[in-house]
C-alpha cells in the first residue's frame, strides 16, 4: 500500500479476539469467510484500495490480499480476497470449521438449558433393572434415558439436531456436549441392564478374540472383543444398547455374546491400542 495510507500511529490489537495485521493498522475481526473478511475499524481505508494483509487466527497466521469494497467511518471495512494461496485457503477453512463447531456447542448449550427449564425435571425414580437375558434387545439410548429421566424429551431433540463428527455415537455426541457424563451413562446402563463394568486398563484381550472381530468392526460399533470360552465372547461397549452394533459383531464371530460396559473415550483408545499390538505381533 502507499505511504499516504498509512496511519501516524498504528493501532494495537486487543488482548483477545482474531485480527487483521496490514500496513498502517491493526484491526479486530468482525465476520470472516472464505470470500472475504470484516474489520471492525473507525479509521476504514477508502473504497476500492488495495490491502496486502496478515490475518491473526489464533495460533495460526494467513497472508492474503484483496480489495476494500465496503468502507464506512467509525464502522468498518469489508475486504474481498483477490489473493489466497492454497495453503491459506486450507488453513482459513480449518479455522472456520473448528470456530463453527465451537459455535454448535454453544448453540446446544443454550438449547438444552432452555429445555430443562421449560419441563421441570421430576425425582428421578428409582431405576427399573431389566433381566440379565434382555441385553440383547434393550431399548435404544434415547428410549432409556427418557425413562429414567436422565434427559427431557426437548433436550434429547436439541441433540439430536446437532451434526456429529465422522463416526461419532450418540454416547460420545453426549459426552462431549456434557449433557449426561460417561461415568453416569456406565452406571445408568450397569443398573438398567444388570450388566458388568469392566476396567480396560487391567485387561489384555486374547489374539483369538481379537481375530473374531475386525478392527473395522470394532471401531466402526465401538465394541472391543476380550476374550473367548467356548461358544462365548465377552466383548466390552459403550453402548449395550447398540442393537444393530452387537447383531452385526455375532453375526460376523458366530459366537454368542457376554457384554460388558466401559466408558466410550477408554474404550476408543483401547481398540486403536490393542488392535495396533495385534497386528505387529502377526507380523
Amino acid at each position: 500500500m502507499e505511504s499516504a495510507n498509512r496511519r501516524s500511529v498504528p493501532r494495537v490489537r486487543g488482548r483477545q479476539g482474531d485480527y487483521a495485521w496490514f500496513p498502517g493498522g491493526v484491526a479486530p475481526i468482525r465476520d470472516l469467510s472464505l470470500g472475504g473478511v470484516m474489520l471492525a475499524d473507525r479509521e476504514p481505508l477508502p473504497l476500492g484500495s488495495p490491502v496486502r494483509m496478515e490475518l491473526h487466527l489464533g495460533v495460526e497466521v494467513v497472508s492474503c490480499a484483496g480489495v476494500v469494497i465496503r468502507s464506512e467511518v467509525d464502522r468498518g471495512m469489508a475486504v474481498e480476497f483477490l489473493e489466497l494461496s492454497p495453503v491459506a485457503r486450507k488453513r482459513l477453512g480449518a479455522h472456520l470449521l473448528q470456530a463453527d463447531v465451537a459455535e454448535g456447542r454453544r448453540r446446544l448449550t443454550r438449547e438444552v438449558r432452555v429445555a430443562a427449564d421449560e419441563v421441570p425435571s421430576p425425582p428421578a425414580p428409582p431405576i427399573q433393572r431389566v433381566p440379565p437375558s434382555v441385553p440383547a434387545t434393550p431399548c435404544r439410548l434415547g428410549e432409556l434415558l427418557l425413562r429414567c429421566r436422565r434427559i427431557t424429551r426437548n433436550q434429547l431433540d436439541a441433540v439430536a439436531a446437532q451434526p456429529r463428527f465422522e463416526g461419532e455415537t450418540l454416547v460420545q455426541l453426549l459426552a462431549r456436549l456434557g449433557v449426561i457424563s460417561e461415568e453416569d451413562l456406565v452406571s445408568l446402563f450397569h443398573h438398567a441392564y444388570c450388566l458388568p463394568v469392566i476396567d480396560l486398563r487391567t485387561i489384555e484381550p486374547t489374539a483369538n478374540a481379537l481375530r473374531l472381530v475386525s478392527a473395522e468392526l470394532a471401531r466402526r460399533h465401538e465394541i472391543l472383543p476380550v476374550g473367548v470360552a467356548g461358544s462365548t465372547l465377552t466383548v466390552a461397549t459403550s453402548d449395550p444398547s447398540n442393537v444393530d452394533g452387537l447383531n452385526a459383531v455375532k453375526f460376523r464371530s458366530g459366537h454368542d455374546l457376554k457384554i460388558t460396559i466401559a466408558p466410550a473415550s477408554a474404550l476408543h483408545a483401547a481398540i486403536d491400542w490393542f488392535y495396533a499390538q495385534h497386528t505387529r505381533d502377526a507380523g
